[in-house]
């Protein structure tokens, strides 16, 4: 995850069960993070970048310090391997996805659990903020499904129904009103977050989808898959402008440069 403001700090995390902080224009690594007990499946800054969230498979998000390094803040409270963590728009809630089969959403002024969001009847894959509504969150799941939830209320406000496999990623198109979703149908779906309607299915990988993610300009949808391969999609025609060929194994995720689509 790229630092929100410094296009030249990037955060890695890793089954070697710590987190790293870069500087990509020297090439070094500045911070190691440690104190998970497992691997660490996601990491996202607080949105000063003076903080950053990891969520493990020990089943706790860690907060820490990204100036001394420290962990301030331990969160404890799913039952389950943690999957995804997100920090909110406001800097004032994280969210947790969980094998649980729940979303957690945690106070980051005190670190206490605010809500378990119940709903998903499989493990929960990856969630994502709306780009400008703090309380509204989307998670997806292997029951096949995505959700929209308002965290203010608690209250789940949609479910998106189209998938026939497992869900494994969810992104928001920068005006909020459109979400993409991949799964292991090999197939991307964008959706009307007003309607739920599906609005197109995006179709040319050969295998399942691990990864989408808009561009920050709205421009592109971009994916990676199990077929080795990333591809770039129009977002006013939905077609598939370019794939991306020089893995040689599985593409796990992807991510737009913070500053330039």
């Amino acid at each position: 995850a790229f630092h929100p403001t410094n296009p030249n700090i990037l955060a890695s995390c890793s089954d070697d069960k710590t987190i790293k902080i870069w500087n990509i224009s020297t090439g070094k690594r500045t911070l190691t993070l440690r104190g998970h007990s497992k691997r660490v499946m996601s990491v996202a800054w607080g949105p000063s970048g003076k903080q950053i969230a990891s969520g493990s498979w020990d089943h706790k998000i860690k907060v820490w310090n990204t100036q001394s390094g420290d962990c301030e803040a331990t969160l404890a409270g799913h039952s389950e391997r943690v999957t995804s963590v997100v920090w909110s728009p406001n800097g004032k809630h994280i969210a947790s996805g969980s094998w649980d089969n729940t979303a957690k959403i945690w106070l980051t002024d005190t670190f206490e659990c605010q809500l378990t969001l119940i709903g998903h009847s499989d493990f929960v894959r990856d969630i994502a903020f709306h780009p400008t509504n703090p309380n509204i969150l989307a998670s997806c799941s292997d029951d096949k499904t995505i959700k929209i939830w308002n965290i203010s209320t608690g209250k789940r406000t949609l479910t998106l129904r189209g998938h026939s496999k497992r869900v494994m990623s969810v992104a928001w198109g920068p005006s909020g009103k459109q979400i993409a979703s991949g799964s292991w149908d090999h197939k991307i779906k964008v959706w009307n977050t007003q309607s739920g309607d599906c609005e197109a299915t995006l179709a040319g990988h050969s295998e399942r989808v691990t990864s989408v993610v808009w561009s920050p300009n709205g421009k592109h949808i971009a994916s990676g898959s199990w077929d080795n391969t990333a591809k770039i999609w129009l977002t006013d025609t939905f077609e598939c402008q370019l794939t991306l060929i020089g893995h040689s194994d599985f593409v796990r995720d992807i991510a737009f440069h913070p500053t330039n689509p």
